[in-house]
């Protein structure tokens, strides 16, 4: 991922939360903006998770996709018709 698209993608208004796909496999969340940051140059980004009070640093480079979510809805779920 460059930095360029990825500051598009965090100054999204209405902002549509993300999943960053890592090249290790794992996956990140960010379902509001406050909770990313680009650090210096842009090269390292801090992401928070207050689900279970932590937060990590990720360089840019290790981010190979991002999953846009719908704006305004903070999970993945989906209703179910009844």
């Amino acid at each position: 991922m460059d930095l360029k698209h990825m500051k598009e993608l965090h100054a999204a208004r209405p902002f549509r939360p993300l999943t960053l796909h890592l090249a290790d496999g794992r996956t990140r969340r960010v379902d509001h903006p406050e909770l990313m940051a680009f650090l210096g140059n842009g090269r390292t980004v801090f992401l928070a998770d207050p689900r279970n009070d932590s937060f990590e640093f990720i360089d840019l480079i290790l981010i190979v996709s991002a999953e846009v979510g719908r704006a305004g809805n903070a999970g993945d779920r989906r209703r179910k018709s009844a």
